[in-house]
């Protein structure tokens, strides 16, 4: 994580959840986190193509040029951008994890402004659904009057994240494969990704 919102985030949401996988949904305290809220969203798995925006803060809405309440977070990327951003989604829905992805967001002008997004997983107090908290950040952002909206987004790096008490990823036989924990292998983020570890690293990221 480099940017400080990403790294407030998940300190906040690593204390609150203490021992446990993921904390309640319930348990956020907006007070708490309020320099965040303008970049905070909540995501809702709707379907392995869509993970709708719950609530949007007001800046990441204006980086946007919209509203995004109702919106599908997967709806700007390429194809297998969003086969990528798919199984990391579902790391953090089904397995708790928590993953961090860099971005080259293009705006209207063809400027090319780096993000970084930080997910989480939150539960649904009573229930086993998980929603996705997340921050959207962009570094060095111009002032609002400035700013032309983001129209379409790279993905330039990815990491997932293990916190304690959530399982991590096991190394498949066949080299550059890694497996979730129920043994299912997942696709390389990107073409060029290579496998160290547990995670794909993407050279050239901001991450």
């Amino acid at each position: 994580m480099k940017h400080p919102n990403s790294r407030a985030l998940y300190d906040y949401w690593n204390d609150l959840r203490q021992s446990r996988p993921a904390p309640l949904r319930s348990e956020l305290d907006p007070r708490a986190i309020k320099e965040l809220l303008p970049n905070v969203f909540i995501l809702q798995h709707d379907s392995d193509t869509a993970y709708t925006y719950r609530l949007a803060g007001t800046d990441l809405c204006h980086h946007f040029g919209c509203e995004l309440r109702n919106e599908n977070f997967l709806s700007n990327w390429r194809k297998n951008e969003r086969q990528s951003i798919t199984s990391l989604f579902k790391s953090i829905v089904e397995e708790h994890a928590a993953a961090v992805l860099g971005v080259k967001a293009r705006d209207e002008a063809t400027a090319c402004n780096l993000m970084e997004y930080l997910f989480v997983p939150v539960r649904l107090d009573a229930t086993d659904d998980i929603r996705i908290l997340g921050c959207g950040s962009v570094f060095n952002p111009q002032p609002r009057a400035l700013r032309s909206k983001i129209i379409r987004q790279e993905v330039s790096g990815l990491r997932i994240l293990w916190p304690e008490n959530v399982a991590q990823f096991k190394v498949a036989s066949s080299p550059g494969q890694a497996v979730n924990t129920r043994n299912e292998i997942l696709p390389p983020p990107h073409k060029s990704a290579e496998k160290r570890g547990h995670l794909w690293v993407i050279e050239g990221g901001v991450t």
